[in-house]
């Protein structure tokens, strides 16, 4: 009588054992299963992160355009307005400021300088246009005037007049360049919300109404 409970104890000692062993193997195994999915996880990251780093530390540098007797004055302002408007361009300020005048560059520089001015207002439209229209340059003798109409985003119209002139000076001479920028107003758009903002004709009425005022004036 007192030989089977020894036995089943002998039994039951032994179950526990290959009980354990499994549950030891089992664990051991989710372990691994686990700790490959974090080192595959931190390799991928790894093998991506300086991609990701990369592109947001080294933004795009475009060739720059300098000033030649080629260019007209509406190819000018258009490399001026196309510099402003490159926000993902390392050098657009400065593609800016290379068409400034000497006499500009005196009062509006150094390039630093020139950079923050141009993020102000009523300047700052520049950077941020959502719609632009740069109109057919008045040519009298060495100088001309471009009137330049923005679109923002809350649509309203910033109408600017671009006056150049060709230079004297020998290492710009002939070149067209820009001696400054006259902000006209700011207006609300005939358009909103029904027209595009790219239909041409909201901003001609508000060129023939500027010129209009200026005539008057």
């Amino acid at each position: 009588m007192k030989a089977v409970p020894t036995q089943i104890a002998e039994v039951t000692h032994g179950g526990l054992g290959v009980v354990a062993i499994v549950f030891f193997l089992v664990g051991f195994l989710c372990a691994s299963v686990a700790q490959f999915g974090i080192d595959r996880y931190v390799s991928l990251s790894q093998d991506n992160s300086p991609e990701v780093l990369q592109v947001a530390a080294d933004p795009v540098e475009k060739e720059l355009i300098h000033p030649n007797p080629e260019l007209t004055p509406k190819e000018v302002v258009e490399i001026q307005l196309a510099g402003l408007a490159d926000a993902h361009s390392a050098n657009g300020v400065e593609q800016c400021f290379l068409f400034a005048s000497p006499g500009n560059k005196l009062t509006t520089g150094p390039l630093n300088r020139f950079a923050a001015m141009v993020v102000q207002p009523p300047f700052a439209v520049m950077s941020k246009q959502v719609s632009t229209l740069i109109g057919d340059p008045v040519i009298e003798g060495e100088e001309a005037m471009v009137m330049v109409s923005m679109l923002d985003e809350a649509d309203e119209v910033h109408v600017f007049e671009f006056h150049l002139a060709k230079q004297s000076e020998k290492e710009v001479r002939d070149c067209w360049m820009t001696n400054g920028v006259l902000p006209l107003g700011q207006f609300a758009s005939p358009s909103v919300p029904t027209i595009p903002a790219t239909d041409k004709e909201v901003f001609q009425e508000v060129n023939a109404t500027v010129h209009l005022i200026a005539r008057m004036e």
